[in-house]
């Protein structure tokens, strides 16, 4: 589950609009879905955002990828609903809570698997920031497909060794992934270690002002792209804040199920 939840970050490239899109596009569409899922805890707006987030999945053709990493994340909203709910016996703040997680994973995950990891510097040098930042992310970024790759050789390696890594109960299975972790930690340190070594041999210094082979530039998708999220995302604020609007909770919304006829239902 971790293998695929690790290529909700992988970089493919692709010739849909989103693709198409300039990174800081990309950007800015993670961290508007960002602030609706943390300004806010209504159902509602929860499942319009991410219906939206979904959309923007298909349209650049990843929504398969996206939904096989939520294997991990159902996991881990299992544990964070079970957690707020025993704590708090509030259904809906316990709701919110999963639905954020889900919403700012599918919005990061949908930017990094249409955003090339070279476009990370240019992003970095748009804004001012410093470029070894740049170079950071990127290489970060860069560097998750090779983790992937080695991960899974790693597995079908151990599983030829007859290790078993799906039986037995949770701690158990916790143990047999320990065979899994330590080379994967291995191999990323070596890596790193040879970037190191690279970066050094080939004189790289941050301090210096570098050209880029191609400068993406903003386009009338980008500017009909950005209106529209920067919109939604206006509308929810006044929703919130300032309008009298009734938005349906899910305590509410469930306990208007349990109120029709069951033959409603069927």
């Amino acid at each position: 589950m971790a293998y695929s939840f690790l290529k909700a970050f992988t970089f493919k490239k692709g010739e849909t609009p989103i693709h198409r899109l300039h990174p800081l596009s990309k950007m800015l569409f993670a961290l508007i879905m960002t602030v609706i899922a943390l300004i806010q805890q209504n159902f509602t707006i929860f499942m319009i955002a991410l219906t939206v987030t979904l959309a923007v999945a298909a349209i650049a053709r990843v929504l398969r990828r996206l939904l096989q990493s939520y294997r991990l994340l159902i996991s881990l909203s299992a544990l964070i609903f079970i957690a707020n709910f025993v704590t708090l016996w509030d259904l809906d703040f316990s709701v919110s809570m999963v639905l954020r997680l889900l919403l700012m994973a599918s919005a990061f995950s949908v930017t990094f698997m249409t955003l090339n990891p070279d476009e990370i510097s240019v992003i970095f040098s748009r804004i001012r920031a410093p470029l070894d930042l740049g170079f950071i992310f990127s290489s970060s970024l860069r560097f998750i497909p090779t983790l992937t790759r080695e991960t899974e050789m790693i597995i079908f390696a151990q599983r030829a060794r007859a290790l078993e890594l799906d039986s037995g109960n949770v701690f158990n299975r916790v143990k047999n992934y320990i065979p899994i972790l330590v080379p994967v930690i291995v191999c990323a340190i070596r890596r790193s270690q040879q970037l190191a070594e690279a970066l050094e041999t080939r004189g790289f210094n941050p301090g210096k002002p570098r050209t880029y082979a191609e400068q993406p530039s903003f386009s009338l998708l980008d500017a009909v792209f950005n209106i529209v999220i920067v919109i939604m995302l206006l509308i929810i604020v006044y929703i919130i804040f300032f309008s009298s609007i009734h938005l349906l909770t899910f305590s509410e919304i469930v306990s208007l199920i349990m109120q029709l006829p069951y033959s409603t239902l069927i």
